[in-house]
């Protein structure tokens, strides 16, 4: 289940991962933000908390989550991912250079330094 958090006074976003993945997750998350971004021209950025490694009910879900990226990854500017997974550290350096926004990873206990980050000018 991907949970969905939109602080619009803040222009941030919250993506909360908690067990399986579905396709409908990614559809239901894009319906809520993409108002927004129409409206305001964008995000500040986003807050991935996961603990571990994703896990997708099906290939489609995992099919539907990257087409997610690719169709907002250039309307936030940075992405703070909360894990207590050392496989984002080694990983965000390689999203860094094909997606269109900053990536910094953090540790579990931190969200609200991910947080700062993403509002920090």
């Amino acid at each position: 289940m991907l949970n969905v958090t939109l602080q619009p006074n803040y222009g941030v976003v919250i993506f909360e991962l908690d067990g399986q993945l579905s396709v409908q997750d990614f559809i239901h998350a894009a319906h809520k933000i993409d108002p927004y971004i129409d409206h305001a021209g964008g995000l500040k950025g986003g807050l991935v908390c996961v603990l571990g490694w994703p896990v997708w009910e099906s290939f489609a879900a995992f099919s539907q989550h990257l087409a997610f990226i690719r169709n907002h990854h250039h309307h936030m500017a940075k992405v703070a991912i909360v894990s207590n997974s050392t496989s984002f550290k080694l990983f965000a350096p390689i999203y860094g250079t094909s997606l269109q926004c900053q990536i910094k990873c953090f540790a579990i206990d931190a969200i609200e330094s991910g947080k700062d980050w993403i509002l920090a000018d």
